[in-house]
């Protein structure tokens, strides 16, 4: 990217650079900015670049088109945690019977939609499956992007999808977003789906645009978030002038890691053959032991800290437990607080999912878009106002009736 702006001369605006979290987007943009060092200087910032997420790049380019979807601009998007609301409140609605488990449920659509399925593709599934619980889904789901349209909002999933729909049906918008990019780049291609590699191949203008991609399809470990390695395999049939440019050398890990990764790794039929050597020196082997159950685990590991502490003099600080659940991590508390061992917890309960700030978000949601029923709901009574479940129920009625928002019917 940095080549293409100061040595090619190329507009920022001209590059699409995806990611796929706003850590690595951030690093992207400091990165580009440190090596743009004379452009910067003139600017202050790369210029209006496009440096983001999947879905921060596509929310921006659907407030440009949103009418064209009977959204408003101002759309705002829902968080997991207002989905299962949503989801919960239609399942009693509509008295579904075979839905009672409504994370699995919020799965299920997540899982649809990221393979660019809609309510009638999974209605054609459930009649060839002869499964009520899926005929339910079909009609869960047609029933929750109702929801979504009626109150202005989006879910995360909606706004990659809602970004293909549009470059699928409208030919305009398509000729409009494939003119504005000449270069695409993506990060971490092993870990997109099906939505998101139709909206790289929808902006691909015919003849006229390099795609770069960057990813290792031996990294492929979030097929439960609806990641498909298949599209890194297969991106060299999509694109037959594609050319492989293998990194070979590693600068992270030692011989010995190298060698034991890609030892377990090359039992997958379904991958790139590549050969990989380490840049580091020769590092200390791996230690393997099978616990019998996580206390034990927990209690080893502890030892194994301890005696790097005193017999090896290595600070508690330089040394990490890596747990593959949050849940694993309560063991671990629990034995480091019997043997004194001081710890520091990343990765717990998240600032935002906190009830007050999703109070407070809830009011500038509210705010920004009037229409947004779940975020009414939210702020209705915090702090309480002496509202009461009937008068709720008068105004939702009377919402109802009268195909208002909650916000206008009050």
């Amino acid at each position: 990217m940095a080549y293409l702006v100061a040595e090619a001369g190329l507009s920022p605006q001209k590059i699409l650079s995806m990611t796929f979290t706003n850590k690595a987007a951030r690093e992207m943009v400091q990165r580009a900015e440190t090596l743009l060092g004379d452009v910067v200087e003139r600017s202050g910032t790369i210029p209006r670049h496009w440096i983001g997420t999947f879905h921060a790049n596509c929310a921006r380019m659907l407030r440009t088109h949103a009418r064209l979807l009977h959204y408003t601009p101002n759309f705002t998007i829902t968080d997991m945690d207002d989905r299962l609301k949503i989801i919960k409140e239609l399942i009693a609605l509509h008295g579904y019977r075979h839905l009672d488990k409504t994370g699995r449920v919020k799965e299920e659509i997540s899982h649809a939609k990221n393979n660019f399925l809609d309510a009638e593709d999974l209605a054609r599934m459930a009649a060839a499956k002869g499964d009520p619980a899926y005929l339910e889904l079909s009609e869960l789901y047609r029933a929750y992007n109702s929801y979504l349209l009626k109150n202005n909002t989006m879910d995360f999933d909606d706004l990659i999808v809602n970004m293909v729909k549009l470059l699928y049906l409208d030919e305009e918008v398509r000729s409009f977003w494939q003119q504005r990019f000449d270069y695409i780049m993506v990060d971490e291609f092993q870990d997109t789906n099906k939505s998101q590699y139709l909206l790289l191949k929808m902006l691909m203008r015919p003849g006229g645009v390099n795609l770069t991609m960057v990813g290792d399809d031996d990294q492929s470990i979030y097929a439960f978030r609806g990641a498909n390695v298949e599209n890194i395999l297969r991106f060299e049939r999509d694109f037959p002038s594609a050319r492989m440019i293998v990194l070979g050398i590693n600068y992270r890990s030692t011989p010995a890691i190298i060698e034991a990764a890609y030892h377990l790794i090359g039992h997958n039929k379904e991958r790139h053959t590549k050969d990989v050597k380490a840049h580091n020196p020769e590092g200390e082997l791996i230690t393997y032991f099978d616990s019998l159950d996580a206390r034990e685990e927990a209690e080893l590991i502890a030892a194994e800290i301890f005696e790097n502490r005193i017999s090896r003099q290595v600070p508690y600080h330089d040394q990490a437990v890596l747990c593959r659940t949050n849940t694993q991590m309560r063991t671990f508390e629990e034995v480091f607080r019997e043997k004194s061992i001081p710890y520091k917890l990343i990765g717990g309960y998240s600032f935002f999912d906190r009830k007050e700030i999703k109070d407070v978000l809830s009011y500038l949601k509210l705010i920004h878009n009037p229409s947004d029923n779940l975020s009414f709901l939210r702020t209705i009574n915090f702090p309480k106002r002496g509202i009461g479940p009937k008068t709720m129920e008068d105004v939702m009625k009377a919402a109802v009736a009268h195909n208002l928002s909650f916000f206008d019917a009050v």
